[in-house]
């Protein structure tokens, strides 16, 4: 589906029933664009990369990233120019993956090297989230729409409910959550690789919806 497709899409119509699951991603964003945005497009991404949601939607009006990606991006830190209170809708997409760096490497240089797609420690992960909801709250007019992608980790052998604190973090700075979509993995591991499993294997994220 192209870009000239999606655009038209801005209505429910009443024959065509939305799904909380989906296995692409795309359709989410296009689902979340027609019941909630009601708009075009979407008004600002706060981590950008490389723009792989927007292969089948218009592109955001503001870019962002940790570490720009492309030409039209900017870094994060400049976001907190915006003026306050004033986009209508705005994207979220963290990393979920949490590593320790035991090469001689930096951390920054790691993280650069992969598009920033992993922390060095849960603390990190979550403080994260804080200062991009916090940031997200600020800059979005009443009833503005906040999409924040994110999934649960298991980490040192420890489950991480990533979806949970988001959920609790955003309500608890003024945010009511109003939808939740499922993606479901199109690849799955049907093996292990030998290790004893203590954890249901997670083949999900989540897209929750918040307004201001």
């Amino acid at each position: 589906m192209t870009v000239l497709n999606y655009q038209h899409l801005t209505q429910v119509p009443k024959s065509f029933l939305i799904s909380t699951v989906s296995d692409n991603q795309h359709e989410i964003l296009n689902n979340i664009l027609r019941l909630h945005i009601k708009r075009k497009q979407i008004d600002c991404d706060l981590t950008y990369s490389i723009g792989c949601f927007y292969k089948h939607l218009p592109q955001p009006i503001y870019k962002f990233d940790k570490y720009p990606q492309t030409e039209d991006s900017l870094p994060l830190e400049t976001a907190f120019d915006l003026e306050a209170n004033t986009l209508h809708s705005i994207v979220i997409d963290l990393p979920f993956i949490i590593r320790n760096n035991k090469g001689g490497e930096s951390i920054n240089t790691c993280k650069i090297a992969n598009r920033f797609n992993s922390f060095s420690s849960a603390k990190e992960l979550y403080d994260a989230n804080d200062s991009i909801l916090s940031l997200a709250y600020d800059k979005l007019e009443k009833k503005g729409i906040l999409i924040v992608k994110t999934m649960d980790v298991i980490f040192a052998g420890k489950q991480h409910w990533v979806a949970n604190y988001v959920i609790n973090k955003a309500t608890e700075l003024g945010f009511e959550m109003v939808d939740l979509f499922i993606l479901i993995a199109n690849k799955k591991m049907l093996r292990s690789d030998g290790c004893i499993q203590h954890h249901a294997r997670k083949f999900h994220s989540y897209f929750l919806v918040f307004k201001k």
